[in-house]
């Protein structure tokens, strides 16, 4: 099996499960990582040693194949639910948006955006290309277009494209209730194009991160948005979000309707 492996030192709790399960995988498998590597189309051997340091979240697309190679396919649901965890632990930013809005209670264009990011946050955060992937819908998705909205500077164009949305984050079973909310939007309000809303005007942007820029809020209390950790964000509400249990549902959304 070669040489024994330094410990896992993180402290993000989901990052350390994902790590011992990899490693309990292994030496299941009873391969080693080039051998594993062989076995894994696309994925180096160094992508899998990192993998299992903890020291990283690894990708999506690792962890199914790391679980794949390795003879055991169905622990990759387990890890992909330890993935999002970690994620949303090391970004800090679920909690901050506040309570999820229930596709019934999205009454107006703001509603939408904020319910928009949440989904997003509450999936882990993937990559803007994750998202077009699963989306179902890639003609009606792209990649710049998807940054925008996730950073509430715009909103979708048409139902086609907030489906595709929904479904880039993991939420597939929800179409009625999403289409629902896009039929009151519409019906009911006009857009307000980001800039003339100063509270969505962006005035900032961090260098050297093209594809997740940071923006700052014009108004009082509304949110600084962050990406890669560069700042601190403002938030709407304030609660607490226990996550320790990945067995438990994931905070896609809230499943029940006010009475």
């Amino acid at each position: 099996m070669g040489r024994t492996q330094n410990p896992i030192t993180t402290t993000n709790p989901h990052r350390r499960r994902i790590a011992q399960m990899l490693r309990e995988l292994m030496n299941a498998s009873g391969l080693t990582f080039q051998q594993l590597a062989d076995r894994c189309d696309g994925i180096s051997r160094p992508t899998l040693q990192r993998a299992a340091t903890g020291d990283c979240t690894p990708k999506e697309k690792t962890l199914r194949a790391f679980a794949t190679g390795c003879g055991f396919p169905e622990a990759a649901d387990a890890l992909l639910r330890l993935r999002i965890r970690a994620r949303i632990e090391e970004r800090g930013l679920l909690a901050e948006l506040g309570t999820a809005l229930h596709p019934s209670l999205i009454s107006d264009w703001r509603d939408l955006s904020r319910a928009i990011e949440y989904l997003y946050e509450a999936a882990g955060a993937p990559s803007f290309r994750e998202v077009q992937d699963k989306s179902s819908n890639k003609h009606a998705l792209s990649i710049s277009t998807l940054r925008r909205i996730i950073l509430r500077l715009t909103t979708p164009v048409d139902e086609k494209q907030l489906l595709a949305i929904v479904h880039g984050c993991g939420v597939t079973d929800q179409d009625h209730l999403w289409s629902a909310a896009w039929a009151k939007v519409t019906s009911t309000a006009v857009p307000v194009a980001p800039e003339e809303d100063p509270a969505l005007r962006p005035i900032r942007r961090v260098r050297g991160v093209p594809d997740e820029p940071s923006l700052l809020s014009r108004r009082p209390g509304a949110l600084s948005r962050t990406f890669g950790g560069r700042s601190k964000r403002i938030s709407f509400l304030q609660f607490q979000s226990h996550l320790s249990d990945f067995s438990e549902p994931l905070p896609h959304i809230v499943t029940t309707e006010a009475g």
